[in-house]
């Protein structure tokens, strides 16, 4: 059951568009692509041909862009640890999606999360 209607998230989802290797925890060799669509304090979403199910652990590669770096020492690869928390519905010629939760919060992730909501804010502010 796909509760997208219920908005019970603790924080707000920024728009956020990156590549994504993913699998599951326990299976490092074998790794998926797809693109993030958004992120949260606690999550992130994955669109994808593969997803998993509901509270499967699995590990996630996010592939950063020089522009997203802003000269800080972070990784172009954040590596992090979640579970999935929902799975849209897998309909005909839509990519299904997934959220995750993060059960490790990498301070790089943290960074950009605060920088894009600052940024959200001013531009919703001017």
């Amino acid at each position: 059951m796909c509760l997208m209607t219920a908005n019970r998230r603790a924080s707000r989802r920024i728009p956020f568009r990156k590549k994504v290797k993913y699998g599951l925890s326990n299976s490092p060799d074998s790794m998926f692509a797809g693109y993030t669509f958004n992120l949260s304090e606690g999550g992130i979403g994955i669109k994808a041909h593969r997803v998993f199910s509901h509270r499967s652990k699995i590990s996630i590669q996010i592939y950063m862009s020089g522009a997203d770096l802003e000269g800080n020492t972070m990784n172009d690869i954040i590596k992090l640890e979640g579970t999935v928390a929902w799975v849209s519905r897998v309909l005909p010629g839509i990519l299904p999606t997934m959220g995750v939760k993060f059960l490790d919060r990498s301070s790089d992730i943290k960074r950009i999360y605060d920088n894009k909501f600052r940024g959200d804010i001013a531009r919703f502010n001017a």
